[in-house]
């Protein structure tokens, strides 16, 4: 599956590390914020950030490698999410542009 994402008005966020391995709650919310303000519009948390594609040149969002550690850092958000028992989707979905607009 290929997702095309537009670009949208970037949001301020705490500065983020990809490289920084994801070990808390806090973590997963910078890098929510991070992917939703830095990088893409919206995302799901189970696709591959391999298959995003830019709108505008209709080129790959990211790089082998940063997909990679993008993906990377999304299974340790899962990891970090079922440890502390809160859904991954609601908790990541409440830092979306779209969800803060709609509240």
């Amino acid at each position: 599956m290929t997702l095309i994402i537009s670009p949208l008005k970037k949001l301020q966020h705490p500065m983020y590390n990809i490289y920084s391995p994801i070990k808390f709650l806090a973590d997963v919310k910078a890098f929510t914020l991070y992917l939703y303000n830095e990088k893409q519009d919206a995302f799901h948390p189970d696709d591959s950030f391999e298959d995003y594609i830019n709108m505008d040149d209709h080129e790959r969002s990211f790089s082998s490698e940063e997909a990679q550690t993008l993906n990377s850092r999304m299974e340790e958000c899962f990891d970090v999410c079922q440890k502390e028992n809160v859904d991954i989707y609601d908790y990541m979905m409440q830092f979306s542009p779209i969800h803060s607009l709609m509240n």
